[in-house]
């Protein structure tokens, strides 16, 4: 089977078995594709990957922006910018490389907030239907508490998954399930991802024998990691927006 290698300075095209005889330390680096919620993989070498991050930063370039590669299709229609994103570092790098991982902390600032305000400016730049998306759905979950009785937001927000693989709430009505991932992954600045602290509050809820809910627990988790103002979906544009959506 053939695999992408970054060896440093270039990517090519080599057989997985080529790469076990030239590295022992290999991992897979996970590139979600701008605009899309589609990944690209490649594979790098981490003591190769660790000598180039540490001669880029030595030329003064950030840590978070460091271009691995660019890559073309075929057709030379489509580019694709294989780029140390904090997302990357965070998701492929961090859990599988201790020096990397000393090397990453000793340069930045790694701080839960710093992460879930890139992945805030990511989604603003990449996919602000998604945001919007996020918004309206935050929105639903807020207004069960003064509209619950509501046949059709009652049905959208607690619409399951045909597959049943997505936690109670995350409505395939809002998201698609790489959304619906997507949104699950996004970190709050206590450094717990939404699908974590989600599940944190309903065992809590549960434990306590109360029934969970939209709006007192499930939506400030939402807020939080998406850096919603409070009341945000009061404001009466808002609400002609997600009337017509």
């Amino acid at each position: 089977m053939k695999y992408t290698l970054f060896s440093g300075d270039s990517l090519s095209t080599v057989d997985m078995n080529q790469m076990r005889d030239l590295y022992d330390d290999l991992m897979l680096l996970r590139f979600r594709i701008i605009g899309t919620m589609t990944y690209d993989t490649i594979v790098v070498s981490k003591s190769s990957l660790r000598k180039w991050v540490k001669k880029e930063i030595r030329y003064g370039n950030d840590i978070h922006k460091l271009q691995v590669a660019t890559a073309y299709c075929e057709d030379g229609s489509t580019r694709r910018d294989f780029v140390l994103s904090m997302r990357v570092w965070r998701e492929s790098i961090l859990p599988t490389s201790k020096k990397l991982t000393s090397l990453y902390n000793d340069t930045t600032d790694n701080s839960a907030t710093i992460y879930r305000d890139s992945q805030l400016k990511e989604l603003k730049d990449d996919l602000p239907c998604l945001l919007q998306q996020i918004k309206y759905w935050v929105a639903d979950l807020l207004e069960m508490k003064t509209n619950g009785r509501n046949k059709r937001l009652r049905e959208r927000i607690e619409m399951m998954s045909p597959t049943g693989d997505d936690p109670t709430y995350f409505s395939p009505f809002s998201f698609q399930s790489g959304e619906a991932q997507f949104v699950r992954s996004q970190m709050l600045p206590c450094g717990r991802t939404c699908g974590q602290a989600w599940i944190d509050v309903l065992e809590k809820v549960l434990a306590a024998r109360m029934i969970p809910c939209t709006s007192h627990h499930l939506a400030p988790v939402i807020m939080e990691a998406f850096n919603l103002k409070h009341n945000f979906h009061l404001n009466p544009q808002f609400k002609i927006e997600k009337s017509e959506w």
